[in-house]
């Protein structure tokens, strides 16, 4: 077997070894004025500032919990009905996000004023459906965690007001689980 291996090991050091002047023109063709598919913007062109940063501590580690680094999730959807995608960014140790389309790839951090901000816990999965039929998007989030404290780990449906605030209604509508939920699948 080892015999195999180190050649292996000896070919792929030897192709993957370049010049400086190899690099220097795959960045100039970089820098060109090139079309691309898609492009690096700048959090301060998009206003889009989500980091979904894992904290361990003593509770919560990979130890007590084995889903601590699976990611959370993303929603997009038009939640006032302008014809613009926004986004829902879950968040583990950090807050969940809501931004707003203004148009041009420019976003509106509208988490604090949407009311879905006061959402403490492991979020696992987010949709936006419009659960009450009534035109507008509603948000429905999943939620998990290492967190032995059940308000932490309920899931939450937010109804939207249709002027982009959401008031929390899981419990009244029956669908306060806090089974450990990873994702939900909403069909008609």
């Amino acid at each position: 077997m080892s015999k195999y291996i180190i050649p292996f090991v000896l070919i792929f050091s030897f192709v993957s070894c370049s010049s400086d002047s190899d690099t220097s023109s795959y960045a100039s063709k970089k820098d060109s004025s090139q079309d691309y598919l898609y492009n690096l913007l700048l959090t301060s062109d998009t206003n889009l500032d989500f980091e979904n940063n894992v904290v361990e501590s003593n509770e919560e580690n990979y130890l007590n919990y084995e889903f601590i680094y699976n990611g959370s999730g993303v929603a997009v959807g038009d939640i006032n009905n302008d014809g613009l995608t926004d986004i829902y960014f879950g968040g583990n140790s950090v807050g969940d996000k809501l931004y707003l389309n203004k148009g041009n790839l420019k976003f509106e951090d509208i988490s604090v004023s949407s009311g879905i901000s006061t959402l403490i816990g492991w979020t696992t999965g987010i949709n936006m459906v419009d659960i009450n039929q009534d035109g507008w998007l509603d948000i429905y989030v999943c939620r998990s965690g290492p967190s032995k404290d059940v308000y932490k780990r309920t899931n939450r449906l937010f109804i939207n007001n249709k002027d982009n605030t959401f008031t929390e209604a899981a419990s009244q509508r029956g669908r306060s689980a806090a089974t450990y939920s990873s994702q939900s699948a909403v069909c008609d």
